[in-house]
């Protein structure tokens, strides 16, 4: 070996070694994300942009407040959460990894999925809510599960968590631990009956959102079908009746792709907030505030629906010499709307069938109406809006 290659191979090794990351006392992750750092400027994201119109005061953004990551049993690091969230139209989004998997998943740490991505959030436009799962997963390496195994999966997302070490304890005690640090309980993938251990949080006045939908769960865990869909349709007369939100979120373990069927949308929690903050979201909930959307229907109250769905559907008449021909009907948002003509109007022709209002879309239908006088409005029936089973909406739409 001559002197040169010698200096070269040692200047290469020098700089090799100035280039290794300080390892010690560090995580695996956290020296992964020494050498990786979470890039924004990733190219290949396309956001499918999701449009409402202003309600009064109130805004409408899209929310998922139940995931998961590799940092409980979820399969994904927390960046890819953020990543489909954005893409598939996400406005808000919690991620809620177990309480109960601090010792048994990496790394030890809690809190970390969140701390991870708050800034990539930031850089997204994201509003991103800090929240966990406390529920009765069995993990048999976890001393805690022998405790929480028999409750029958009552599972709970706490949402706007300060400490989630906290968390990690037994039931009743995590519980206490979250409703001090003032989160939000929502409860789970329900099931079909009421139960005791959310019946106590509600006496509390510590249950303020129940899942109607859960996308993970919607072929099992108590889910009824209903018009081809299967979900939890008595949380909307639970949700009135107890004066909490609906809630309608994904679940998501594995990529988001591979836990719904193809082409099948995601689902959202539509929220009525007044500006895009975690305190407004937060706002939203407590108000009750919420809509959900899964499968082409919207669930909610007839208040919030109808509100949606006047702001959002535009009906103009079209008049051939002094008389009513046809009605064009313009859709401001990306909801399908399902519209049917209430029969007996007056003696007007109205189309039988419902009409399918595309997204951001216009349709024209016949509507011929006989008599000269003006006619202001029209009574319509919305067949995929409901505020309860079988109770769609109904309500009259101007005509411009």
């Amino acid at each position: 070996m001559n002197r040169r290659f010698f200096l070269s191979s040692l200047s290469l090794a020098s700089a090799l070694q100035a280039q290794r990351p300080d390892t010690e006392g560090k995580l695996y992750f956290d020296v992964v994300r020494d050498i990786y750092p979470v890039r924004t400027g990733i190219k290949r994201l396309a956001r499918k942009d999701l449009s409402f119109p202003t309600l009064g005061e109130f805004q409408v953004v899209t929310g998922d407040f139940h995931v998961h990551t590799l940092y409980s049993e979820g399969t994904v690091m927390p960046s890819v959460r953020l990543y489909e969230a954005w893409t598939e139209g996400v406005d808000v989004l919690a991620i809620t990894d177990h309480a109960e998997f601090l010792r048994t998943s990496l790394p030890e740490k809690r809190g970390r999925a969140y701390d991870e991505v708050l800034e990539l959030a930031r850089a997204l436009n994201l509003v991103l809510i800090r929240g966990a799962e406390v529920s009765t997963v069995y993990t048999a390496d976890n001393e805690l599960m022998s405790d929480v195994v028999a409750r029958k999966n009552t599972d709970f997302i706490v949402l706007f968590v300060t400490d989630e070490n906290a968390l990690f304890a037994p039931f009743d005690v995590a519980m206490e631990r979250a409703k001090q640090q003032g989160c939000l309980n929502i409860w789970a993938h329900p099931g079909h009956d009421w139960r005791p251990i959310p019946q106590k949080f509600l006496d509390q006045g510590w249950l303020h959102g129940i899942e109607i939908r859960n996308t993970v769960t919607s072929g099992g865990s108590g889910a009824e079908e209903y018009r081809g869909s299967y979900f939890y349709p008595r949380v909307a007369e639970w949700a009135e009746e107890k004066n909490v939100a609906l809630i309608a979120s994904s679940d998501v373990h594995s990529p988001a792709e591979f836990e719904r069927l193809p082409r099948a949308k995601r689902d959202y929690t539509l929220l009525l907030v007044r500006d895009r903050s975690p305190e407004a979201v937060r706002e939203a909930i407590l108000a009750r505030r919420t809509m959900t959307w899964f499968d082409d229907m919207l669930w909610g109250s007839a208040e919030h629906l109808t509100s949606l769905l006047q702001h959002s559907v535009a009906i103009r008449g079209m008049w051939t010499e002094k008389r009513l021909g046809g009605l064009q009907i313009h859709n401001r948002c990306s909801f399908p709307f399902e519209i049917h003509f209430v029969p007996g109007q007056d003696g007007w022709r109205l189309p039988s069938r419902s009409v399918s209002l595309e997204p951001l879309g216009s349709t024209v239908v016949p509507a011929p109406r006989n008599s000269l006088t003006p006619v202001r409005d029209v009574a319509v029936r919305v067949t995929n809006m409901f505020t309860k089973r079988d109770n769609m909406v109904e309500t009259r739409l101007p005509i411009g």
